[in-house]
């Protein structure tokens, strides 16, 4: 293959994949580097700084750093040198679609970004927040709407963990909630105050401040500090607010499960279900209104959370 790589051309794929941009201009090592590089940056900076702008400017950098070498790559190749096979356009498709695999699978199976669009789990989690889920143990495996496999769940789940998981009789749509209940416990939450067990959750209120409702308007809210086993997390309170809207319809699978009054309600969690809330008590779509959650419903445990340029843990 003797033909010089176009400038344009490798122009072009550097602007959607450097590393595959240098395999066009026939430098394998530096397709490697930027491959690594690549990982780094969308892996990294993610899980480690937390920070969207410098992660964003890193980004850019990469970007612009890998056109201009593919172009000037590109632009003095020698004449007389000899392309190396691996430049020729289907071993390029090849390490496409080897990409392009291979970002399915850590999404299907490791990790997975979420967007949290509503302030139900605000203060932990506020509205627009950028999620990072870990999937593998929790048998749900897949991402983009193709699933893989759904297995047992072999990860441990904790009460007060956060989870992403699809909504009971509408699995085409995700929730992130707390999880309060597992299977067999007796969930009790009546005048704002939640049990467990028989055991009060230890709580202790932190101030008052501004909330967030689902509709994005604002109120006067009280912030608590609750504590499950080792998980300390903070919820938001309404006191104008009721702990439950009777009113919502509770036609949900094992609703027998559960008695409500004006006071709150009382659940027993059944066999292979969990029992989700969310922090934002009192404007949260949660298992209050649409039941237990089914163990082969849950997407995996929220690990990163990142609000503009901060990080939450």
């Amino acid at each position: 293959m003797h033909n010089k790589p176009r400038p344009w051309i490798a122009v072009l794929i550097a602007f959607f994949l450097p590393p595959l941009a240098m395999m066009y201009v026939g430098k394998l090592r530096f397709a490697l580097t930027y491959l690594v590089f690549g990982l780094l940056i969308a892996f990294g900076f993610y899980f480690y700084l937390g920070n969207a702008a410098l992660t964003l400017a890193a980004q850019l950098i990469y970007l612009l750093v890998g056109i201009t070498h593919a172009y000037r790559s590109a632009a003095h190749f020698p004449a007389e040198r000899v392309r190396p096979a691996y430049s020729r356009w289907y071993y390029l498709l090849s390490a496409l679609c080897a990409f392009v695999t291979i970002i399915y699978l850590l999404r299907a199976l490791a990790y997975e970004p979420f967007h949290a669009p509503s302030a139900s789990m605000a203060p932990t989690i506020q509205a627009k927040s950028h999620l990072i889920v870990q999937k593998w143990g929790y048998g749900n495996y897949g991402s983009f709407g193709i699933h893989l496999a759904r297995t047992s769940i072999f990860a441990s789940l904790q009460r007060g963990d956060i989870l992403a998981f699809e909504l009971p009789k509408q699995r085409n749509v995700s929730y992130v909630k707390r999880l309060i209940g597992l299977p067999g416990d007796r969930v009790e939450y009546r005048n704002k105050r939640l049990t467990i067990n028989g055991q009060a959750v230890v709580t202790r209120k932190i101030e008052v401040s501004e909330g967030s409702h689902e509709n994005d308007q604002a109120s006067q809210t009280e912030i608590y500090e609750e504590r499950i086993a080792t998980t300390i997390y903070q919820v938001m309170i309404d006191p104008e607010l009721p702990p439950i809207f009777l009113a919502s319809p509770r036609d949900f699978t094992n609703s027998e499960n559960c008695q409500f009054d004006d006071t709150g309600f009382i659940c027993t969690v059944p066999t292979n279900h969990y029992f989700m809330m969310g922090d934002n008590r009192d404007n949260s779509h949660d298992s209050r209104y649409w039941g237990f959650l089914p163990a082969d419903h849950i997407v995996g445990k929220v690990v990163n959370i990142f609000s503009g340029i901060e990080k939450f843990k």
